[in-house]
């Protein structure tokens, strides 16, 4: 079963506690998510409007250089995964493309 952690502003934020995230088609419990304080959760907030300001105030040419080269890392996954899967287990294309670019970045 995976366990997930939580991060507020790029760090590992320690819980007290998980809750299950149910499969909505079989109810079963597949992972433990961890459970957010509400302190957490203004943190989380506060960290994620100082990074949309940032983000916002970046330059044009380098936000529209970081989505090019997520674009074509995702492009470059997808292609390897058509080349390697064509009988491999069935699962949409872009979720195996999500999958693998977390095993590189």
């Amino acid at each position: 079963m995976s366990e997930f952690v939580m991060t507020i502003n790029g760090e590992t934020a320690p819980t007290e506690g998980t809750f299950g995230v149910r499969n909505p088609a079989t109810g079963e419990v597949f992972a433990q998510a961890p459970e957010c304080s509400r302190h957490q959760l203004d943190a989380a907030f506060d960290a994620a409007a100082k990074a949309a300001r940032e983000w916002k105030s970046d330059e044009a040419v380098r936000r529209a250089e970081w989505l090019a080269t997520g674009s074509a890392l995702f492009n470059a996954l997808l292609e390897d995964h058509r080349k390697h899967s064509i009988f491999a287990v069935r699962r949409p294309c872009w979720l195996y493309a999500i999958s693998a670019a977390k095993n590189i970045l």
